[in-house]
């Protein structure tokens, strides 16, 4: 859901103006993150630790 109110991104540290990003949970409180902050980090894939990976 997009912010009603501004904040900082957590992910770069700058400010997200209302309306720019969006809003999540976290430990008790609210975090925001701008829009492009969440579709960059959604376009990177997972990394996969190959020592504790276990196959079958």
């Amino acid at each position: 859901m997009r912010n009603k109110y501004p904040g900082v991104c957590y992910r770069c540290g700058k400010r997200v103006e209302k309306g720019e990003g969006h809003f999540e949970r976290h430990a008790s409180g609210w975090r925001t993150q701008h829009a492009e902050c969440a579709i960059k980090a959604r376009q990177i894939p997972p990394q996969r630790d190959a020592d504790n990976y276990i196959t079958q």
